[in-house]
């Protein structure tokens, strides 16, 4: 065999391989030159909020400020504001009292608590108080049932929770005296009575229980159009108001708030509703409640403090 045969398909092969493993590296893919190119972005200006202008009659406090129940000397001091917060300024009296966020009423010359603002003059009962929602509720069960039956105006609960006692009856009742006997009754008789008040006080047996609840619910209403529990008050003695007109005591009294300022007090034990007062002052429910002597106002369930206020210990 001649030497040339063998050489040329040697060759020939060299050429395949070196053509199978080098000749597309120089070509350079499509997809490769459009993957370098970065996209194009689009950018969005930032959105700027408006800042909120601030109502008029809404001032910064200057330093820590009490807060009182009425417009009075003699009011209590129910929170305090801290330096630096902002409150909404309601109204004014004829005097330095300012009243404050519908809860209480700062003292001060204008410029001296805060800046002056322009607010009208409004008059000393205007205050109301913030009510507690139709759900609160105190964590004692036996309160919480008639807290439950108060909001949501439940007569036949609350008839049931009514508790009477027995009570010696005379013919001529008068202020302080016992109740009237019902008719076909001796006088000194005992009679299962429920006591409770609205201008003076008052009786029923429990036959005639409904009259009591026509009369609580004909008067009862804050600014939606419900009850509303103000503070519920435990474990305290006697007012010289309750001794005077021989209310009973309670464990505790809930505080009931009326959206025009008027108040019904709730008396209560384990045993249900020992005595209701009904409408008796045409004030707001914090004139009612004072602290004994120098004792704070034993709260189960304090007022409502709108922020930024602090309650007052």
């Amino acid at each position: 065999m001649s030497l040339s045969r063998l050489i040329l398909p040697s060759i020939v092969a060299l050429g395949v391989i070196a053509s199978a493993c080098g000749g597309g590296a120089s070509e350079t893919p499509s997809t490769a030159t459009a993957a370098s190119t970065p996209a194009a972005t689009e950018t969005t200006a930032p959105t700027v909020e408006p800042t909120p202008e601030r109502a008029s009659n809404v001032v910064t406090v200057m330093e820590e400020t009490a807060v009182y129940s009425e417009p009075q000397d003699w009011g209590y001091v129910m929170a305090v504001i801290p330096p630096g917060s902002e409150v909404a300024v309601t109204g004014r009296t004829e005097g330095s009292w300012w009243a404050v966020e519908d809860f209480g009423w700062v003292q001060g010359e204008p410029g001296s608590v805060f800046a002056a603002v322009d607010v009208p003059e409004v008059p000393t009962w205007a205050v109301v108080g913030l009510f507690h929602p139709s759900d609160v509720r105190t964590g004692v069960e036996f309160v919480d049932v008639v807290i439950a039956a108060l909001v949501a105006e439940d007569r036949a609960a609350l008839a049931e929770l009514l508790v009477f006692a027995e009570t010696e009856c005379v013919e001529e009742p008068e202020m302080g005296s016992p109740p009237r006997c019902p008719e076909g009754v001796a006088e000194g008789s005992q009679v299962e009575m429920f006591e409770y008040a609205s201008v003076g006080p008052n009786f029923v047996t429990a036959a005639d229980r409904g009259r009591v609840l026509e009369e609580l619910f004909a008067t009862t209403g804050d600014a939606s159009g419900g009850p509303a529990v103000y503070a519920v008050i435990e474990g305290r003695s006697a007012s010289d108001f309750d001794l005077m007109w021989s209310i009973p005591g309670a464990p505790y009294e809930i505080v009931l708030g009326l959206g025009d300022g008027q108040i019904h007090q709730v008396k209560v034990s384990e045993q249900g509703i020992e005595w209701l007062g009904i409408a008796l002052w045409s004030t707001p429910p914090a004139w009612t409640i004072y602290p004994m002597g120098d004792e704070p106002v034993p709260y189960l369930l304090a007022p409502v403090v709108p922020a930024p206020m602090v309650a007052a210990q």
